[in-house]
């Protein structure tokens, strides 16, 4: 998926704004697409998740995986850290 860009991708920012419910197909999709980009060295991040969407992920024990530091309250937010974080701040 990610092989053929020609700069390296280091995280991927879900902007969840949108999503209202995940139910269990949604769950391992998310499951897979997070073990994928794991595998790839890739982080993966969610940004302006609604409390719902929250919970079922942490139930699903999804937020444990991804990373209390990777959820952000805002886009910015998260492009602000990965900014820091390849400018090694």
């Amino acid at each position: 998926m990610v092989a053929s860009q020609g700069t390296p991708v280091e995280m991927v920012l879900f902007d969840a704004e949108s999503v209202h419910d995940v139910d269990p197909t949604a769950v391992h999709v998310l499951e897979d697409l997070i073990e994928d980009l794991d595998g790839e060295g890739i982080s993966f991040t969610i940004a302006r998740s609604r409390t719902a969407v929250r919970e079922t992920l942490d139930v699903a024990g999804l937020i444990d995986r991804i990373g209390e530091a990777n959820i952000y309250l805002e886009v910015d937010d998260g492009v602000d850290a990965y900014l820091q974080h390849r400018n090694g701040r």
